[in-house]
């Protein structure tokens, strides 16, 4: 999988929901397999830009007996409550995203913070995948 993405953060200002792109936020990619070995498939973890923006890649095969279920995780400070405790210093936020398992060029935009959501277009087969298999907590960096 090729994968182009943009992380935005949306914060709330005086009762008003803003979306802000989200700069710095280390993304890993990665294929979940049984507890405790999941497999790393990003050789760079590469942070998003000033735009909110990464690019990472990775080979998703799992074998020809089994469907891969491949994640990304993204690593950011955007005050999320849906984790159970708010972000203290020292610490930020782990977000799981699973993905549809596609081969090919991958375009995802993340929303994380007030409101999660993540949605996955797959180039050349104009389908769009909204992905609701997210989780965020709470870890020390």
């Amino acid at each position: 999988m090729h994968i182009e993405g943009t992380v935005t953060c949306l914060m709330e200002l005086n009762a008003i929901s803003v979306p802000a792109r989200l700069q710095g936020a280390r993304i890993e990619f990665w294929e979940e397999d049984t507890p405790g070995s999941d497999d790393d498939l990003s050789e760079e973890k590469p942070t998003t830009d000033f735009n909110g923006e990464f690019k990472l890649s990775g080979n998703i095969y799992d074998g020809p007996f089994t469907t891969p279920d491949p994640y990304i995780l993204v690593f950011h400070e955007c005050y999320s409550p849906k984790s159970e405790s708010p972000i203290i210093e020292g610490y930020h936020y782990r977000t799981w995203i699973y993905l549809e398992p596609k081969e090919g060029k991958i375009e995802l935009n993340i929303k994380v913070g007030k409101a999660e959501a993540a949605e996955m277009i797959v180039v050349g087969e104009d389908k769009h995948y909204n992905l609701n298999k997210i989780t965020t907590q709470l870890i020390k960096k």
